[in-house]
């Protein structure tokens, strides 16, 4: 059984030629692509892999069907070669919309957004907050500041020089 939705992977951090490789492959194997309803081959994925490190930028990945709003392959390789990387997928009728920043395979912040990426908050927390006072809601301002903090860019991590006999 499936569940289309739109999804995107934005991805920051040192890529490894293997890394750089890994993920282009992935890019291809998930039928995602660089613009929404885009497709990319492993070549047109370096390309812009290639351009985005050059650029010191971060590379979002975009998937306007992906599965129960996963992009797995991509997300494999994040976690395998330790990327930053921020997952976002729209709202199914099974859940709300999702933010998900995380390093590697270490989950940093987990939020609900609504479809266009923008931060939501239970009315009720607002309130409990509020009625606690000034701590609380820097406290709930705090807990969702990580989802929505830069990315560092994506860059070449340098090679390893081999040690001389």
């Amino acid at each position: 059984m499936t569940e289309p939705c739109a999804a995107y992977i934005e991805i920051g951090g040192a890529l490894t030629p293997k890394a750089r490789t890994d993920l282009a492959g992935a890019i291809y194997d998930d039928r995602a692509g660089f613009e929404w309803g885009s497709y990319a081959d492993e070549a047109d994925a370096l390309v812009e892999i290639d351009r985005a490190a050059k650029a010191g930028e971060t590379l979002t990945i975009y998937d306007g069907e992906a599965n129960y709003g996963n992009i797995p392959s991509v997300q494999e390789v994040c976690e395998e070669h330790g990327l930053h990387w921020r997952h976002h997928y729209d709202s199914s009728y099974e859940w709300t919309a999702t933010t998900k920043v995380s390093v590697g395979r270490d989950l940093i912040a987990e939020v609900d957004t609504d479809s266009s990426d923008g931060l939501m908050v239970a009315l009720d927390d607002i309130k409990k907050a509020h009625a606690i006072g000034p701590e609380a809601v820097a406290k709930l301002i705090a807990d969702a500041e990580p989802a929505r903090a830069a990315l560092p860019p994506l860059t070449r991590a340098p090679r390893k020089r081999r040690a001389a006999a």
